[in-house]
């Protein structure tokens, strides 16, 4: 069984190598021979006889409009969305594919992702 640590840099290195084919999809790059995880860099990829460091890398910028630092935003907007989940699957209901949009303009407040009360099953 897996720690919550463990679960969590799996989902982490996941990501990453999700965003990792996404940018060889975009930059039509060469399909590489092999792809090897590491941690530094993140990913080894070898080209024939050659092979390259891939680091990926998440950039936040500094602060929102609102003047709140925007990866607390983005942090409480997922724990928003896993509380709507959780409350769903709670109930039973069929499964459903649901894209979440939040508005910048408006500032997330730390007490929104603890507040299940807000969040309505109609």
């Amino acid at each position: 069984m897996r720690t919550k640590n463990a679960t969590a840099a799996a989902l982490r290195k996941d990501h990453e190598r999700w965003a990792l084919d996404r940018v060889l999809v975009i930059l039509k790059a060469p399909t590489p021979e092999t792809i090897e995880p590491n941690e530094e860099p993140d990913f080894v990829l070898t080209f024939g006889s050659r092979r390259v460091g891939i680091e990926m890398t998440d950039l936040y910028w500094s602060h929102t409009r609102a003047g709140r630092p925007r990866q607390e935003q983005e942090s409480l907007r997922r724990r928003i969305v896993k509380a709507a989940e959780e409350l769903y699957a709670g109930r039973g209901l069929p499964p459903v594919h649901v894209s979440v949009h939040f508005n910048d303009q408006f500032v997330v407040g730390k007490t929104a992702s603890r507040c299940s009360c807000g969040l309505s099953l109609s």
